[in-house]
């Protein structure tokens, strides 16, 4: 500790004393998060997802609406997971119509 009081270092080797003892890191621990383990739809695969978390607001909204708002996007933890996804994604039937319409709303403009 930085602080030469001698009162804030007691205090701080009293609290950690108090903390409880770190669990032991398994290989697939990520050490930032908690990932979201999932099987591939197909069992006989015996693959895994594993992906990670992240949540967005909008704190300094001035809309209502928009300060209500909260996002969740999974994001692939690792690279095996990156690729299945890929791979589902080029294997979805409906990718076709969504590129379409997402390459029609990028030639829009705003009002």
């Amino acid at each position: 500790m930085r602080n030469p009081d001698d009162r804030l270092q007691r205090l701080a080797s009293e609290l950690t004393d108090l903390a409880p003892p770190r669990p032991r890191e398994s290989p697939h621990h990520l050490g930032f998060a908690v990932p979201l383990r999932l099987r591939a739809p197909d069992p006989a695969d015996g693959r895994e997802l594993t992906l990670i978390t992240t949540l967005t607001h909008f704190g300094t909204a001035a809309d209502v609406t928009v300060a209500e708002l909260r996002l969740e996007a999974f994001l692939p933890a690792d690279q095996a997971t990156s690729a299945m996804l890929a791979e589902l994604l080029e294997r979805r039937p409906i990718r076709q119509s969504v590129m379409r319409s997402l390459t029609a709303h990028e030639g829009a403009t705003d009002p």
